[in-house]
């Protein structure tokens, strides 16, 4: 028995074999052998290798047209998507605020996370623009993304108003939510009455 690699790779995702032999007894049927899988915390796609038969002795042995079969490794690690702070504030003049998100956890692949918001006090799309699961990509090496809503600029003297963004996701697999999932951002007033 011998392992092959394909999109997993010995000694990082599984523990290789090189004409390994397997010993049947006289009266044995089948048998059966373990690979070892080499577990880490990185999130990845599923990955596979190939596990081939192999002979030395024409004479005895013959291999069935099913001699090789392929292993695929599931995915079980997860990114940690949050945001950087409970609350942002920005003046309405700004013209945008910036939110922080940040990845906890490593990745072989690029991971996205949806970006929403909701009106309170604050209303879309006279005070700001709303935003509707949009996708924020994050790069293999990426552990933070900075991304700007537009704070919309009027005349009108208010009160202080805010509206809350939040995260969410479509892949369950690979993507988690932090506790900090949502974050509330607050538009000062810069206007003055007469």
């Amino acid at each position: 028995l011998s392992t092959n690699n394909g999109t997993a790779f010995s000694p990082v995702d599984y523990t290789a074999m090189s004409d390994n032999s397997v010993t049947f007894l006289a009266n044995e049927q089948s048998k059966l052998v373990n690979i070892t899988i080499n577990v880490d915390q990185t999130v990845e796609n599923d990955e596979d290798f190939k596990a081939l038969l192999s002979h030395t002795n024409a004479h005895q042995v013959a291999l069935g047209l099913l001699n090789t079969t392929t292993i695929t490794i599931g995915n079980d690690d997860q990114a940690t998507f949050s945001f950087a702070s409970p609350s942002y504030s920005v003046e309405e003049d700004t013209g945008y605020v910036t939110v922080n998100i940040t990845k906890t956890g490593t990745s072989d692949i690029s991971l996205d996370v949806k970006l929403s918001t909701n009106n309170g006090t604050a209303f879309s799309p006279v005070d700001y623009t709303a935003m509707s699961d949009n996708s924020v990509t994050f790069l293999a090496n990426e552990q933070s993304k900075l991304v700007n809503i537009t704070i919309n600029v009027d005349q009108t003297v208010e009160n202080d108003e805010d509206f809350k963004a939040l995260l969410s996701h479509t892949n369950a697999d690979q993507v988690a939510l932090g506790l900090l999932n949502t974050t509330t951002i607050t538009i000062g007033n810069d206007d003055q009455g007469d």
